[in-house]
């Protein structure tokens, strides 16, 4: 908000604010810094304009749907670490500190699972040489049976409460 919004929209009433003055605001971000930058632009002052419509019966927000400079498609991501790249990545892990992070890490290459799918991973998920993901946890909200490898295990270890915790466990 302070480095782009106020600059070009000042301390006016949010009522008084047009969508031409935000489209050319995202234009000029985009311009300067990314269309991605805009995007998260965009998202904060859609995140203000809503906040204000659900206190003001007369507000319209000037946010309508198109006005965002990248298309979902466009953020995908479709790379794939190569094998000299992961075994960089996993070399650098030894220096990792907290070692949580480095084993969230590690178990993430193994597992190939999401970040929240690993790093929520608590002892009562495992039930001898698998885990079941509960499907609140799985992007496709469908619970998940992950086996639990040798080197999956060394990673894991014996530890109680979530198992890749900085805090022992809580």
């Amino acid at each position: 908000l302070n480095r782009y919004v106020r600059p070009a929209l000042g301390t006016r009433p949010i009522d008084a604010i047009k969508r031409l003055e935000v489209v050319e605001l995202l234009d000029r971000v985009a311009a300067e810094k990314s269309p991605r930058t805009a995007d998260k632009v965009l998202s904060v002052l859609g995140t203000c304009f809503r906040w204000h419509a659900t206190r003001d019966d007369e507000f319209r927000s000037p946010i309508v749907p198109g006005m965002a400079r990248l298309s979902l498609k466009s953020l995908s991501r479709d790379r794939i670490l190569n094998d000299d790249e992961i075994h960089s990545l996993w070399s650098a892990l030894d220096e990792c500190s907290p070692d949580a992070y480095a084993r969230i890490v590690r178990a993430l290459l193994l597992s190939a699972c999401r970040l929240n799918e690993i790093a929520r991973l608590s002892d009562t998920e495992i039930d001898g040489d698998i885990a079941v993901i509960p499907a609140a946890r799985v992007k496709t909200k469908v619970e998940h049976v992950l086996p639990i490898t040798p080197a999956l295990a060394a990673l894991i270890g014996d530890g109680k409460g979530f198992l890749f915790s900085t805090d022992g466990g809580t």
